[in-house]
């Protein structure tokens, strides 16, 4: 990923709390995942 740095924001005001499960993947390579609260 040398060069390649980002991120994303997600705005979460429109969408129920619970568990998400999210996967970052570039040119079809799975390079992490993980899961995410969202409380209210």
């Amino acid at each position: 990923m040398k060069g390649n740095i980002g991120h994303y924001l997600w705005d979460t005001r429109n969408i129920p709390s619970g568990f998400y499960i999210y996967e970052i993947s570039t040119d079809g390579k799975k390079l992490n995942s993980g899961k995410i609260v969202v409380q209210k």
